[in-house]
């Protein structure tokens, strides 16, 4: 604006004392020499300022705790979106200290007669609890209840999530690899001490499409008929055959309301891994053979893994989860031959989800 303006006055008055066309010039522009009370765009109305006697007192800077224009009550405000290293006990080996960058939401309701959050204040919270080796579960709740406290609620919902490098012994060739989780924590509070948990994992995994393999089943024995082998030769020869078909790359999350405390991150790993092909890095050429040649046999839809998962919280936490507990599962896999993505969710109870299962064998 500035610019537009200078260059517009050296433009029109190049013979006149630059200093005085300037300070004329600006002084039209802006209304400078006329009274705030007489111009109707005076800003500082906008702000509803019309003196300066309480400048110097706190509520003349304290936005947050102002009234709003618009009186209406927001259900959930907060932070997003905020990066923030912080040193927690391993979860997977609580004697362990490691360091994560965590990607941290807050959230607070907002009455209707205050203008913001104090958001100072959520980082002040922050910084409390960065450096003190708490287990995820500690480290957020604690941090949710002084964020609470600072922001004068007694409400509020915190999810935390990071990715964790897992090394695993899974290769037949010996060689250690890594596998890449995202660790989910959620947590509500609703009233001084009433909070709801919820632990969540992610893992990126690998499905072979069934459908190719079968055609190219028929597509064998069609063509070994032809050349008069009976029906049980071309099983027997079929048996020793990999078919081919599309393999996808795909995201596995499971969350699970952890109302008793007595379900862990071991668990929820156990559950994915039994379930589908979870992707690891450090692969020799043999273990990239081995490692397609289980996801082939395993041949699997998105909806397979994600009725995999089901059938797996149920028979490994059949006696630890209330049958109360919300329990969401999301399953998405990137098609490698289709535009379109595949995404399966589950989110029921885990009673109903008992419930409906049926196993066919």
């Amino acid at each position: 604006m500035i610019k537009r303006v200078l260059s517009r006055i050296i433009r029109k008055n190049k013979k006149v004392e630059p200093f005085l066309v300037v300070n004329q010039e600006i002084n039209e522009f802006y209304n400078l020499n006329k009274e705030p009370s007489e111009d109707k765009e005076c800003l500082l109305k906008y702000k509803n300022i019309h003196n300066f006697d309480n400048i110097n007192e706190k509520h003349f800077v304290d936005m947050p705790a102002a009234k709003p224009n618009v009186i209406f009550p927001l259900p959930k405000v907060g932070v997003t979106n905020r990066k923030h290293k912080i040193k927690i006990k391993d979860i997977f080996d609580q004697q362990k200290i490691i360091e994560v960058e965590a990607d941290i939401k807050i959230f607070f309701d907002l009455p209707p007669d205050q203008r913001g959050l104090h958001m100072s204040r959520i980082e002040k919270a922050m910084q409390q609890f960065q450096e003190l080796g708490l287990n995820l579960k500690h480290y957020a709740t604690n941090l949710l209840k002084y964020a609470a406290e600072l922001q004068n609620r007694n409400s509020g919902k915190i999810e935390i999530e990071f990715y964790y490098e897992k090394l695993v012994n899974k290769n037949s060739s010996g060689r250690p690899a890594h596998e890449l989780l995202k660790v989910i924590f959620q947590a509500e509070l609703m009233g001084s001490n009433n909070l709801i948990y919820k632990l969540g994992l992610s893992v990126p995994f690998m499905n072979a499409c069934p459908c190719p393999q079968r055609w190219a089943i028929r597509d064998f024995y069609h063509k070994l008929k032809r050349l008069n082998f009976d029906d049980k030769e071309i099983y027997r020869l079929a048996s020793f055959i990999n078919f081919g078909t599309h393999t996808n790359l795909g995201e596995a999350t499971v969350i699970i309301e952890n109302s008793q405390d007595n379900i862990t991150y071991v668990d929820l790993y156990s559950i994915l891994d039994e379930s589908v092909l979870i992707t690891r890095e450090l692969l020799s050429g043999k273990d990239e053979f081995e490692f397609i040649k289980e996801a082939l046999i395993k041949e699997q839809f998105c909806e397979d893994a994600a009725r995999e998962i089901v059938k797996n919280i149920v028979k490994n936490l059949y006696n630890k989860l209330d049958p109360k507990s919300f329990i969401e599962i999301l399953v998405e896999v990137n098609e490698s031959i289709h535009f379109h993505n595949l995404k399966v969710e589950i989110k029921d109870s885990f009673g109903n989800i008992i419930k409906n299962l049926k196993i066919n064998a």
